[in-house]
Order: C-alpha cells, then structure tokens, then sequence
C-alpha cells in the first residue's frame, strides 16, 4: 500500500499535467493498438513511463501498455455497455504528468429488426 501512495503523490505533485484523449470502436480484434501515451503534444520527454492506473478503471484488466514505447492496446473485446472509458496517469522521466482517457465509442451492435420484410406506405 505504501507503494501505491507513492505512485499517487508522485502523480499528483508533478509540475505539469497533460491530457491525451484516445478513442476506440467498442468490439475491436483483442489487440487491436489504441494509440500511443505521447503522441499529440508538446512537452512530453517520452518513454520509459511509469504507469499508475486509476483506481477501479479496469486498465490493468482490459488494457495493454507498453511502457517502453507508450503503446495502448486492447486485452479484451471492449463493449461500451459494460465500460465507456478508462484512465491512467503516464509519468514520463520529466515528471510532467500524462492524464490519458481512453473512450470506447459505441457501435450499433443491435440492428432494427421488423416483423415484415417489406413495408409499403399506405
């Protein structure tokens, strides 16, 4: 437990925090890359990172991270219903903080269904 607090006062004490929004289509191949932690902005030192996953975010379970490169890829087919979004928080070697949320995007996975195969307007 010790360690946890660490990592957390780690996180929260460091100068600088940046935001890295990241989407998915939910039901993608187990796999499937999700994108990389310092992509998109300025200020990054880039890899190593050390990753500290919010509590109860299911980012250990569901998520694969590199963290020599920064790569984000699925561990599960991810469903919207069940979760729509995880978060982290990347610490690169700057100390500058990297909040990353990753969105599942939701995709029609219950097509209409009519009880006749042809309808006629009346």
């Amino acid at each position: 437990m010790r360690l946890w607090r660490l990592l957390w006062l780690l996180a929260a004490v460091a100068a600088d925090e940046h935001l890295r929004d990241l989407e998915i289509s939910e039901g993608v191949p187990v796999g499937t890359r999700v994108g990389f932690i310092g992509d998109g902005f300025v200020g990054d030192s880039g890899p190593p990172y050390l990753i500290v996953p919010v509590p109860g975010s299911a980012v250990d379970t569901d998520l694969s991270i590199e963290q020599n490169t920064g790569e984000i890829r699925t561990k599960v087919p991810l469903d919207r219903e069940t979760r729509s979004s995880y978060s982290l928080v990347a610490i690169p070697l700057s100390g500058e903080n990297v909040r990353v949320v990753v969105r599942v995007i939701d995709e029609n996975d219950n097509a209409p269904t009519f009880p006749s195969p042809f309808m006629s307007r009346v």
